[in-house]
């Protein structure tokens, strides 16, 4: 008996380290994806959502990914200051050059939590607006409610940060260790937010089971979910998955990376999270971003930009011949 058991830990902690290892390395390359994608998919993406703009402006998902489009604009300029502040030196001390830069790190890091907790409405919006079709005047907004909400999570996701410093500062000083309580409250905050995230995903699951039993209506087209939330939905959903198997051994040995590391993961990886779905969720969009892609496209653009330039010049210098002709006569 003993034996067998023995085996059998054997067997599991195996196979524990096999998936570890598989999701230690899908972390790996998805960051590595994430870090280089934008180089591509960023100006393909601004491009084809500028061209989508009045088409899109009808559609009841609009003002979320209008929300999203200014979203990605406000994470790379953060890490673009965040560069420029590591690679020149603004400030004459480091403790104010620690503050300057806590202020970018600390917006991405809100930014990457309202988006979380946006996604998460969204499921569970869908999920209502599904099964209980009654509560399509409670749930369903327009573009003004639905910026009102918007503001209103980024304002929810907001209070976590003044709140623990204030119960740092006045309240657990004295009787806990501040660093201890700060690390053991984002670590709260994080697994409690990773755990909403994967709930309202599997909110989805009998959406999906229910749309195709009934997949021979013809209105059924109309109740399915808009696979531009719903992509990023599900690739949300494995990422987090993936990065609670590969961090969890790490977790175990330092609990400063347990914080440290999803945050990270989660800011890089956002950005691409928005911009990959949205190319990927409509045929249109698809074909937009196989066109910007190919030369003849990008030869026409550079081709079409040295015509304006020289366009610009030769008028100018017919501008400055007519100057001296005039004033010669």
């Amino acid at each position: 008996m003993s034996d067998t058991d023995s085996a059998f830990k054997t067997l599991k902690w195996e196979s524990w380290k096999m998936i570890h290892q598989l999701a230690s390395a899908i972390l790996i390359w998805t960051l590595i994806a994430a870090m280089v994608l934008p180089i591509i998919v960023t100006p393909i993406y601004i491009s084809v959502f500028r061209s989508n703009r009045e088409r899109d402006r009808t559609t009841p998902v609009y003002p979320i990914t209008y929300y999203f489009y200014k979203m990605v604009y406000a994470f790379y300029l953060t890490i673009i200051f965040l560069f420029l502040l590591y690679r020149y030196e603004f400030l004459p001390t480091e403790f104010y050059s620690k503050c300057l830069a806590a202020v970018p790190v600390l917006f991405a890091v809100h930014l990457v939590h309202v988006h979380h907790i946006l996604i998460s409405c969204l499921a569970i919006q869908r999920f209502l607006l599904y099964f209980f079709q009654n509560s399509e005047k409670f749930v369903s907004f327009g573009l003004k409610t639905t910026t009102k909400i918007i503001y209103l999570i980024h304002f929810v996701c907001f209070i976590p940060f003044p709140a623990a410093f204030l119960i740092n500062k006045f309240i657990l000083n004295d009787i806990y260790d501040m660093r201890e309580f700060s690390m053991l409250l984002s670590m709260t905050y994080i697994k409690c937010l990773n755990w909403i995230i994967i709930s309202s995903a599997l909110l989805y699951i009998p959406i999906h089971i229910s749309i195709y039993r009934l997949r021979h209506l013809q209105s059924i087209e109309k109740q399915k979910p808009h696979k531009y939330i719903l992509y990023q939905t599900i690739i949300l959903f494995c990422f987090k998955i993936v990065e609670s198997l590969s961090l969890s051994r790490v977790i175990l040995d330092n609990r400063e990376d347990q914080l440290f590391a999803p945050t990270v993961a989660d800011i890089f990886v956002t950005p691409s999270l928005v911009q990959v779905p949205y190319l990927f969720c409509n045929r249109r969009n698809v074909q937009a971003m196989r066109k910007r892609l190919s030369l003849k496209y990008v030869w026409s653009k550079i081709r079409n930009r040295n015509n304006r330039v020289g366009g610009i010049n030769n008028s100018n210098n017919q501008d400055t011949i007519s100057y001296i002709q005039s004033r010669n006569v």
